[in-house]
């Protein structure tokens, strides 16, 4: 494996040669300028020099991308280099974070800058807001590359001018030659970031971003220490300062309610932003719903997102061994609801004992069911299934399929895509490691604003055990709206 990583170089950074010339073309004249992608503005392959790449830090950049849907490991590794040249600063280390986007996006309260793994999930967090914030706005280039466009100045600039601002313009195309020899070397296709879904929503330039706000629409933190700096590619990869921009920040464009428009969760290293109930805890770096025979845990973002937009949801699984199953939810109340165990997944209630009351309602959700009852007169044919069913009616599935593969001992990767526009609702499920599929295991039509009855809903986990008690866990989660 490790021959496939290594980059055959010269063992140092090279410098990308194509940026001297660049510079000279873009001129600040107090106004800032937008520049569009062009061929023309990115080097050929053969201009760019090979850099090192190890199997760790592959694996840590890989840990790090797993949570964004609009994160690849080349993709970051082409943003560090880019910054940093995997230099670490003494403020945020080989990301190149400034000290207040450290504090704001360090991976927990303990984690230290030197930490390269560390370092990577923070300058991931911090792109995937960016990302989420600036497809919320609208704008008409790739979010990712206008994402490298804020992280190289502020996103104010990139708003100002409605895309990449001149003096942002070398840092990106740095990054994207470097992302473009990544994914040659790793064996990936370049590509520029794909839509959250075939049929995307109309964006909305008032929706709100990740990064909560206060009543008035006020940014809650800036993105920024500085807003008139920005970041500049040094020849060998490491961050400058540029000359401070004469255009003044533009206020974003943001409702008074609280919601989210990216959730981020490599790794739980704690219930940061979690809200969680019955069984479900944080440990070894999972989310466990559950641990035992005739449990019920729920875990639930704490602020809810925008449902009339478009989301992707991303995350990883993992059932221990013989257990009844979990559901993603999407419900209306604030309060994180817990329906019932065993067959009742953490969100319904099936048996004649049952409360009714444990049925979360409103709610769609989409369940993971590893245990059939059948002979209980409710689930479909066949051993497991993954179904969608709604208000915590676990026993009428409204569409289903059977799983490919034993849940059981086999850590798998799903992606669930809600198109607003279309209210369509896709679920993809593989096994762990394995890309995200081009078909859906399957589709449903459901209007998430008229089966919640709001505009906003909150998303999260439940699960349930019966006579068996393997440990049901959440390794890894990501969403992001459009």
């Amino acid at each position: 494996m490790e021959a496939r990583w290594r980059l055959l170089s010269r063992g140092r950074r090279g410098g990308l040669r194509f940026l001297t010339s660049l510079a000279g073309v873009v001129a600040l004249t107090g106004t800032l300028m937008v520049v569009l992608a062009t061929d023309s503005a990115r080097p050929s392959a053969d201009e760019i020099d090979e850099v090192p790449l190890t199997e760790a830090r592959l694996d840590m950049l890989t840990s790090a991308a797993a949570a964004c849907p609009s994160l690849r490991p080349a993709r970051l590794a082409g943003q560090v280099m880019a910054a940093t040249g995997f230099e670490p600063t003494t403020e945020g280390g080989i990301g190149g974070l400034t000290a207040q986007e450290w504090e704001q996006w360090k991976p927990s309260p303990g984690a230290v800058p030197s930490d390269e793994r560390a370092s990577l999930l923070g300058l991931a967090r911090l792109t995937c807001d960016l990302i989420g914030r600036l497809r919320a706005d609208g704008l008409p280039d790739d979010p990712w590359r206008l994402a490298m466009a804020a992280f190289g100045s502020v996103i104010e600039d990139v708003r100002s001018v409605g895309g990449v601002p001149a003096h942002a313009a070398e840092f990106v195309a740095s990054v994207e030659a470097y992302t473009a020899t990544y994914d040659r070397l790793l064996g990936a296709t370049p590509s520029r970031t794909p839509p959250l879904l075939a049929i995307p929503a109309t964006p909305d330039p008032a929706l709100t971003g990740a990064v909560p706000t206060r009543p008035g629409g006020t940014t809650a933190t800036p993105t920024r220490v500085a807003p008139t700096t920005s970041r500049t590619a040094h020849p060998q990869g490491r961050a400058t300062t540029a000359s401070p921009s004469k255009t003044p920040p533009v206020e974003a464009r943001r409702p008074a309610s609280r919601t989210t428009s990216v959730i981020y969760h490599p790794g739980f290293a704690s219930a940061q932003g979690l809200r969680l109930r019955g069984t479900a805890r944080v440990s070894d770096t999972r989310l466990d719903l559950t641990q035992g025979k005739g449990d019920a845990g729920s875990a639930w973002a704490d602020l809810p997102i925008d449902v009339d937009r478009s989301f992707t949801a991303a995350f990883r699984a993992e059932l221990a061994g013989p257990v009844d199953g979990f559901a993603f939810v999407i419900q209306k109340e604030a309060a994180a609801p817990l329906g019932g165990t065993a067959g009742g997944l953490g969100y319904g209630a099936v048996y004649a004992f049952d409360d009714p009351n444990l049925r979360i309602r409103p709610s769609v959700a989409i369940e993971f069911d590893a245990y059939n009852n059948r002979a209980e007169g409710w689930d479909p044919p066949g051993d497991q299934h993954i179904a969608v069913t709604r208000d915590g009616d676990v026993k009428n599935h409204l569409v289903w399929a059977e799983s490919q593969f034993d849940m059981f001992s086999n850590p798998m990767a799903i992606w669930i895509e809600y198109n607003a526009s279309a209210h369509r609702l896709s679920v993809f499920v593989v096994r762990d490691g394995q890309p995200q599929p081009g078909t859906p295991l399957f589709t449903h039509g459901v209007d998430l604003r008229a089966v919640l009855g709001s505009d906003v809903g909150y998303v999260g986990f439940t699960a349930g055990s019966g006579q068996w008690g393997a440990r049901q866990s959440i390794l890894t989660w990501g969403l992001a709206s459009s």
